[in-house]
């Protein structure tokens, strides 16, 4: 007769050591597009928008004096905000739920950082 002990499979946490490239890169971006483009990769694409042109063009329609309400409102909805597509990540689904994760997390902090501060600025105001 043969007796076989059954060992439990450990499972270890390993560390990651982060080193950055030689071509690393930061961006300030202010939005960004994407998605599932194939069963398996995830792409995010990231932009910078410029939108001051697009204040001061709002401005000078607005000003115009020789435009009624409807030229302006037409004039204005053809205007584009000029964005720069900085860089795109592709990423696996198991990436993207390392990502959605982490961002999760920290959303939470800042929600939580910004409560604290406003319950400590209530209980401080006069009324």
């Amino acid at each position: 007769m043969i007796f076989m002990e059954e060992e439990k499979s450990k499972s270890y946490k390993l560390k990651k050591e982060y080193k950055k490239s030689e071509n690393f890169k930061s961006y300030y971006i202010t939005g960004a597009v994407g998605g599932f483009k194939n069963n398996y990769d995830f792409r995010l694409t990231f932009f910078r928008d410029d939108i001051n042109g697009v204040v001061l063009k709002r401005e000078e329609i607005r000003d115009n004096e020789t435009l009624n309400q409807n030229e302006k409102e037409e004039i204005f909805s053809k205007v584009r905000v000029p964005c720069t597509l900085e860089c795109e990540v592709i990423m696996t689904e198991r990436a993207l739920i390392e990502l959605y994760n982490f961002i999760k997390k920290e959303l939470n902090f800042l929600k939580e950082t910004h409560q604290r501060i406003d319950n400590k600025l209530m209980s401080t105001s006069e009324y």
